[in-house]
């Protein structure tokens, strides 16, 4: 006879792997904020480069709405989807690194559109990721679902303590574009 406990048990490698992939999730929104004193020295927006980060975050989640409605009707499978939410927010993250601090215009009128429309678009994956990746876990036992509620939740963990090793003073452990 197979006890209850025995069958909800998880296997803890596949767990772990679970928990990564929930970190995945909101990394990279995090570790945009861990930055902010850095962008506010840095960018020619100062401290408002926090207001236009939010900003385009919340409209990010247009288009995670618009995959919504449109999975409504039309099947994509969890799996793909997956995988190219995944390369997206890793090529994205490459990109954040490279460029967060190019900007546009002139003078007054220099904005850091880079940093900007890249962490839209890192936004629209992390938005995204809510909307595929618990349909996708759902197809797997329960442990499994508490294991990517639980890297979510570390994601802004592991950008904070990343965030403190880097040491956000003047002189940085290592610069921002290796964050």
């Amino acid at each position: 006879m197979i006890s209850i406990a025995s069958v909800q048990r998880p296997h803890w490698g596949l767990y772990v792997l679970f928990c990564l992939f929930g970190i995945s999730s909101w990394v990279t929104i995090n570790s945009i904020f861990v930055e902010l004193s850095t962008f506010a020295f840095t960018l020619p927006e100062g401290w408002a480069i926090g207001s236009y980060l939010g900003l385009a975050i919340q409209v990010a989640n247009i288009p995670a709405f618009l995959y919504f409605l449109a999975s409504q009707r039309w099947k994509v499978p969890d799996t793909a989807m997956v995988y190219v939410l995944l390369v997206f927010d890793t090529l994205v993250g490459v990109f954040l690194g490279l460029y967060w601090h190019e900007t546009l215009g002139s003078g007054a009128d220099r904005r850091s559109w880079a940093l900007l429309l890249l962490t839209f678009f890192s936004g629209t994956v992390d938005c995204m990721s809510s909307v595929v990746y618990w349909p996708f876990v759902s197809q797997y036992r329960k442990p499994y679902t508490t294991a990517l509620a639980t890297g979510e939740g570390l994601s802004g963990v592991v950008a904070g303590m990343l965030g403190l090793i880097q040491n956000q003073g003047p002189e940085q452990t290592f610069s921002t574009s290796v964050y």
